[in-house]
């Protein structure tokens, strides 16, 4: 999930994201958002639970999902 934050409260957005449950992985990023959540949902009803509940926090703009159907890292998926 890609999320674009309100500059003053890009901190304290990162701090939850950074102990958010569901989170596989974040990222700070450049670019258009600012960050990259890494979340595993079981299906479309899930994701979007998990996407409303990030929209909810103080200073969260807007989010992005994409789905990814298979991927690679360091050789494993």
């Amino acid at each position: 999930m890609a999320i674009k934050a309100d500059p003053a409260y890009a901190h304290k957005i990162w701090e939850k994201l950074s102990t958010w449950e569901p989170a596989l992985g974040a990222w700070e990023t450049t670019g258009e958002w600012d960050y990259l959540v890494w979340i595993s949902a079981t299906n479309l009803d899930e994701l979007h639970n998990w996407a409303m509940d990030i929209r909810s926090w103080e200073g969260v703009r807007w989010t992005s999902s994409h789905q990814v159907w298979s991927g690679n890292k360091n050789g494993k998926w």
